[in-house]
């Protein structure tokens, strides 16, 4: 259940459990592909998002991913003045900036929103590098060791012995799926990996 106040664009097809939800526009569900694509031509997500902003006040926008919701962060908050713009802090997951960087379109929206956030919380290590290439400041960089949105893990409480194959068959489980990026790529690191075994 989750008990805060929620603001979507469009009003959920299926009901919430708790808290209250707020949306613009009470889509019904056959109609929303088309709202979706109408409210992303118009830019309706980004002044929605602009308004809570205003109205709530906050001191600090937290923005979990770099594409695309850092995009559309920023397109909220460059129409609102520097006097009242909060500070911005942005978080990579993983593959948005290692994999959909390189992708068309979505560099340069991965580079104003490295350029122009007060801060940066990267994933895994490899981000930071990742996002100072990019066009980060390096005095944006919020924390120097990395926050795994994942939560991570502590390699040290797994037993040395089980990376001991010796002869038997190695076998890959891949994690659910959630996209393409987070199914194939951890398969393909995993196999690059264990090459040797």
């Amino acid at each position: 259940p989750w008990m805060f106040q929620t603001y979507v664009l469009f009003r959920p097809s299926t009901p919430r459990i708790a808290g209250e939800v707020r949306w613009l526009l009470p889509m019904p569900s056959w109609l929303l592909q088309l709202a979706n694509r109408v409210g992303r031509r118009s830019g309706l997500a980004s002044r929605w998002l602009r308004r809570i902003i205003l109205t709530w006040k906050p001191h600090i926008v937290h923005t979990l991913r770099l594409n695309p919701e850092a995009w559309l962060t920023w397109q909220a908050l460059q129409c609102i003045s520097a006097t009242r713009r909060p500070k911005w802090v942005v978080s990579s997951w993983g593959s948005d900036i290692n994999v959909e960087i390189d992708l068309p379109g979505i560099r340069d929206h991965i580079e104003v929103a490295l350029q122009h956030c007060d801060g940066f919380i990267a994933d895994c290590r490899r981000d930071i590098g990742l996002a100072l290439a990019a066009g980060l400041a390096a005095s944006k960089v919020a924390l120097e060791d990395p926050v795994p949105v994942s939560g991570g893990l502590n390699l040290d409480d797994f037993p040395a012995a089980e990376s001991d194959h010796g002869n038997r068959n190695l076998i890959v489980i891949p994690k659910a799926y959630e996209g393409p990026y987070n199914k194939t790529v951890p398969i393909l690191e995993a196999l690059r990996l264990a090459e040797e075994a």
